[in-house]
């Protein structure tokens, strides 16, 4: 039972909030619009909700690396959380490879580490650098990334 991959996206200020769900697969390029659609001048951070995406082959995590490659070259952060077993296996089988992917330089590793880089991981990594709250909207401190109540994730 195959389910289409599809993407819904939500801006609050300068972070952006994707949630995933479907099948990340070769046929998902398209689905991708609305997240590009979003890194506007000002974006700081996107963050993927990928608990909903139930299987991602090779051809998948390539239009997802494109897209990382696309927002980080714009100087927008990209964070996942909530990765399935099935393609967080995919993620530990690219780690595996003698080889680093086609056109990506470096540690064979960097490409999905940096999938699996989480922002609870970040602020930890801040806070023991003795560094303030990571994201910041206006003068103050935001404490939390939540959609307002009664939205539906």
């Amino acid at each position: 039972m195959e389910q289409e991959f599809r993407v819904r996206v939500r801006n609050y200020g300068p972070t952006v909030h994707v949630t995933a769900a479907g099948e990340l697969d070769h046929e998902a390029g398209a689905a991708f619009a609305p997240a590009v659609e979003a890194l506007v001048p000002g974006t700081t951070v996107v963050v993927w909700d990928m608990r909903h995406v139930t299987f991602m082959d090779c051809a998948g995590l390539g239009h997802l690396l494109d897209f990382q490659s696309l927002a980080e070259g714009r100087g927008t952060a990209v964070f996942t959380y909530d990765w399935q077993s099935g393609p967080l296996r995919l993620l530990e089988l690219v780690d595996r490879l003698p080889l680093p992917p086609p056109g990506r330089a470096g540690d064979r590793t960097a490409a999905s580490r940096l999938l699996r880089r989480t922002l609870s991981g970040r602020a930890g990594a801040q806070r023991d650098r003795g560094a303030g709250t990571v994201v910041r909207r206006g003068a103050g401190p935001v404490r939390r990334c939540r959609p307002a109540a009664g939205r539906v994730a």
